[in-house]
């Protein structure tokens, strides 16, 4: 320790600083007699009353935004490490070069330190087990994009993450895709003519992207007001979806209801504002802090009504209650009495059965003929793909279907893309927090939130990214 730090230690402890308990003369007097002098000394008296601490400015469960527009620190702390024990060693994977032939004429095979190590010849790219040939004059293959997401030379699970919109800068800019900024983008929804809604949080705006521009559909400042939807008003819109007809559903959280934006007006669908629970007439109900949003195939509106844990759903102007007593917890069973616990994203197929991110469960739910049941996800919070029943999540928060029945869900706290088909959970993209895109074998993500899907492409908005993606296969 260096001297001067020693002498005001000492200081420290001989009681000479002002306000130190047993101090009964000046500082500087003190000071001088021990041959302090050229120390500078901090009051130790107690701060003044500064008020009550900030409020939690996480924009996880529906916090306002912090002041003066700085962005909130992450949602929560990192997942856990992984605790799953390595598998047992197996040998080598490898001893001769040919024990890695993969039978393409385009690849290079090397079995080096007992691994196989695989390349494409830079004139080809291999995707679903044939080799490509890149025109180098008009380059429009998407191998020359993207990788796999697996090893190099494992073209199974090939799939392509780019950026549909948005800079990464927090804003409220339209314009062309690459130019545009976003402010927090949770929910996203695709429209019938191929159109890509968004649920900008912070910007309390409904975003539409069409033909590489960005505009706003509805919205302007913070707060509520129906009307012309340039003048409207949203109050932290989290989830969207969008009818037959196209027109456009919102989960307006902070306000407690469920919006509808129609003919360039927005107009109030179910809510009277007030956070609470009541079905009955759309007029008259009580939402508090609805999340997520979908429309069924009759047209009904599904609604993850987070702080009251259950499954709620709009139809012929009247609200009821889909699946969930309210009691926040796990239970499977008839949907009366099954618990969710925060439920987020909200999806339904084409059968209208209905897919829920139980968010704080870190499972996802099935509402199917009046039952609850668990479609993957054991309970626990963290990282592992596998069967269905032992995989695990961390708070998923966006859910979508897929024209095969297979489900694709937003992991958030694990930054990745999940896969949900034939009893097995894998990941499609993902891992540490950040952003990547392909051709990077490493995509990141930061916190993705919604999901959607159209054909091969799924849309997700990248919340703390501030971005739009899509991963097309």
């Amino acid at each position: 320790m260096k001297p001067r730090a020693v002498l005001f230690c000492l200081a420290l402890c001989l009681g000479v600083l002002s306000g130190c308990p047993g101090d009964s003369g000046s500082t500087d007097s003190a000071v001088q007699d021990r041959g302090l002098e050229g120390l500078t000394f901090i009051d130790s008296r107690p701060f003044p009353d500064k008020g009550p601490p900030l409020p939690d400015m996480r924009p996880l469960d529906g916090q306002p935004p912090p002041p003066d527009g700085q962005p909130p620190p992450p949602d929560g702390q990192p997942p856990p490490p992984d605790q799953t024990p390595p598998p047992p060693d197996q040998g080598p994977a490898c001893y001769v070069d040919g024990d890695c032939d993969d039978g393409l004429s385009c690849t290079t095979n090397k079995c080096v330190s007992g691994s196989c190590k695989n390349s494409v010849n830079p004139n080809f790219c291999a995707i679903a087990g044939q080799c490509v040939a890149i025109d180098t004059v008009n380059p429009s293959n998407v191998c020359q994009k993207c990788q796999p997401t697996l090893e190099p030379w494992d073209w199974s699970n090939y799939v392509c993450t780019t950026l549909l919109a948005g800079t990464g800068q927090t804003g409220t800019t339209d314009g062309a895709t690459s130019i545009a900024r976003f402010y927090y983008p949770a929910g996203v929804a695709v429209g019938p003519s191929g159109e890509i809604y968004v649920a900008d949080d912070y910007n309390h705006r409904i975003r539409m992207i069409s033909g590489g521009q960005v505009t706003t559909l509805a919205g302007s400042t913070g707060g509520f007001g129906d009307g012309a939807a340039g003048l409207a008003k949203f109050n932290r819109p989290f989830g969207v979806a969008v009818g037959s007809a196209g027109e456009v559903y919102v989960a307006d959280y902070n306000n407690h209801r469920i919006r509808k934006i129609a003919g360039g007006q927005v107009s109030t669908l179910a809510g009277t504002g007030a956070a609470g629970f009541a079905d009955g007439l759309a007029s008259a109900a009580k939402f508090y802090h609805p999340m997520g949003v979908a429309v069924g195939p009759s047209g009904e509106v599904y609604v993850a009504d987070q702080y009251t844990h259950r499954i709620r759903m709009i139809a012929s102007g009247q609200v009821s209650t889909l699946a969930g007593s309210g009691t926040a917890g796990f239970l499977n069973g008839a949907a009366a009495s099954a618990r969710f616990y925060h439920p987020a994203g909200v999806a339904v197929s084409s059968g209208g059965d209905v897919y829920v991110a139980d968010r704080h469960n870190h499972r996802i739910r099935l509402v199917k003929n009046g039952q609850v049941t668990t479609l993957a996800g054991s309970g626990t919070a963290g990282f592992l793909d596998g069967g269905a029943s032992t995989a695990r999540f961390y708070y998923p928060a966006g859910v979508t279907v897929g024209a095969s029945g297979e489900v694709f869900v937003a992991d958030e706290y694990n930054h990745r893309i999940r896969k949900i088909a034939g009893g097995q959970v894998t990941t499609l993209g993902g891992g540490a927090a950040g952003y990547a895109n392909s051709p990077s074998l490493v995509v990141q993500f930061y916190y993705p939130w919604g999901i959607a899907r159209s054909g091969s492409t799924l849309f997700i908005g990248d919340r703390h990214n501030h971005r739009i993606r899509k991963i097309s296969w």
